[in-house]
């Protein structure tokens, strides 16, 4: 490139590996892909970003522990409070909760998805 009003040579603020070769314009063979290796890779590469993401960027191990104990937690709760507030006199409705609240979260992830 020269620089229009010196005439000076001037060099480019990109790196010639970023761009196409002899800066010739788009190299289509950078786009094609790499066949079945280059789709496992961006397929692995999007899924561990996407769970990054998911997770706020914690520790895989800890927001895996989280994600189960936090519902497995909510409906023991609500089971206790079921047998607090029944006296123990109505086992037949544990089942029924136990099940409502792990369907629940689908409600509430369908509802929430519509309003993304």
């Amino acid at each position: 490139m020269t620089n229009v009003t010196s005439g000076a040579s001037m060099a480019s603020p990109v790196p010639p590996e970023l761009g196409s070769p002899a800066w010739g314009g788009f190299d289509p063979a950078r786009a094609e892909g790499t066949g079945r290796s280059g789709v496992a890779r961006s397929f692995t590469t999007a899924a561990r970003l996407g769970w990054a993401m998911e997770a706020n960027w914690t520790d895989p191990v800890l927001f895996f522990i989280y994600s189960v104990a936090k519902p497995v937690s909510a409906a023991l709760m609500l089971v206790v409070m079921l047998d607090i507030i029944s006296g123990g006199t109505r086992p037949e409705y544990r089942g029924f909760i136990v099940v409502g609240t792990a369907l629940w979260s689908f409600v509430v992830a369908g509802i929430a998805g519509l309003t993304w």
